[in-house]
């Protein structure tokens, strides 16, 4: 049976491979036609890393196809605007290159335009474009932009109230490391509403401590802030938003039947820390999306990253707007806007979370029964 792809739809994603130990492999294989490019420059030779990271710089977008059908029935099509480098090239271009890293992206986005694309979505790295220099990007008539961040912090929202019930955990202290940032920003409001929880705020910029005294008025749930992230020690469930090296989690910062909900592009959690039996990392930033077609960007299939769906949210809503200085979707994201974007979503069914994956891997049942055992001995103890 021949499937026929359809020709460009109105929305696309612009993302980045997940830096992981064999890079080169993982770019080449996740990017359709990159390795046949990188043949072409090299004529058969075998580059060094280095030559082949300096390649990489110069290396045009590649378009991948998705399409398919919502939960409810709609019609998804559009392209993935990949950036050819893993995440740690772009982290050191963003640090080092800065003027390099916004017209790179910027580059990406004309070009999109240029396709007729009504809707353009940031993932991982990219993302940073629109929340620190979202102001300063010019206006692309007839397109609008998002971060990705309103969508991922409600879902995340939602995963941490599903952990809590699936796993019968009574008056967890949750922490949130990167806390001030602006996923953070939604996912702190909606836990802030959150009964029978305790909420610790993390991040090493004083933040936190902003966001504490701006929710804690109407705040149902105690709620206060941390700067190291050594004060998890005592924490149920640590949801992970930054990449930031201050937080790169080791065992010696959880407890027993601690569970990880890590949400980075690069992953602050290595696979490591997946190996012990009494710690339970779980993969976030999904959405169910069983019918959506798509080459492999990272997430396990039958679901979507909840910033590529947020994309696809506004796109299938008809959200539209003029300016990027209106438009609540760039910039720091906005609490305000959880609530619109919940129905939204809702309305075209890209708001359920999937199963529990660890490190893309969908968790079996009896890795399930191991870890609640564990913390009904920690519990018992």
């Amino acid at each position: 049976m021949v499937t026929t792809v359809p020709e460009i739809g109105n929305s696309t994603f612009l993302i980045h491979p997940r830096g992981m130990e064999h890079w080169l492999e993982d770019v080449t294989k996740r990017i359709p036609g990159l390795r046949s490019y990188l043949g072409k420059r090299f004529n058969g030779a075998n580059p060094t890393d280095d030559e082949i990271s300096a390649e990489l710089l110069r290396a045009p977008t590649v378009l991948p196809r998705y399409y398919g059908k919502t939960s409810t029935g709609q019609n998804v099509r559009g392209i993935f605007a990949v950036l050819p480098l893993t995440g740690q090239q772009l982290l050191d271009l963003y640090e080092h290159d800065r003027k390099k890293f916004f017209e790179r992206i910027c580059h990406a986005m004309l070009l999109l335009k240029a396709k007729g694309v009504s809707h353009i979505g940031t993932g991982a790295l990219t993302g940073s474009v629109l929340t620190f220099f979202g102001g300063r990007l010019p206006d692309l008539p007839g397109v609008t932009l998002n971060s990705g961040n309103t969508l991922t912090g409600i879902m995340t929202a939602d995963l941490v109230k599903k952990v809590i019930e699936d796993f019968s955990i009574q008056n967890p202290l949750v922490a949130i490391l990167g806390a001030g940032g602006s996923v953070g920003s939604v996912l702190n409001a909606e836990l802030a509403q959150a009964r029978g929880l305790r909420l610790m705020l993390v991040d090493s910029l004083g933040r936190a401590e902003k966001q504490v005294a701006k929710l804690k008025s109407q705040a149902l749930t105690p709620i206060f802030s941390a700067k190291r992230v050594e004060e998890i020690a005592t924490c149920d469930i640590v949801v992970v938003l930054t990449s930031a090296s201050p937080y790169c989690l080791k065992r010696e910062h959880l407890k027993s039947g601690t569970v990880v909900i890590d949400c980075t592009t690069p992953r602050n959690t290595t696979s490591d820390l997946g190996q012990f039996p009494e710690i339970l990392v779980l993969d976030g930033d999904a959405v169910l999306a069983p019918k959506i077609r798509r080459f492999d960007y990272g997430a396990p299939f039958g679901t979507i990253y909840a910033c590529h769906a947020e994309t696809l949210v506004l796109a299938l809503n008809g959200i539209n707007y003029a300016s990027n200085k209106t438009n609540p979707f760039v910039g720091m994201a906005q609490p305000e806007m959880a609530l619109p974007m919940r129905r939204w979503a809702k309305s075209v069914g890209l708001n359920q979370l999937p199963p529990h994956h660890s490190f893309g891997k969908k968790i079996t049942d009896g890795r399930l029964s191991e870890f609640m055992n564990f913390r009904t001995n920690v519990r018992q103890n």
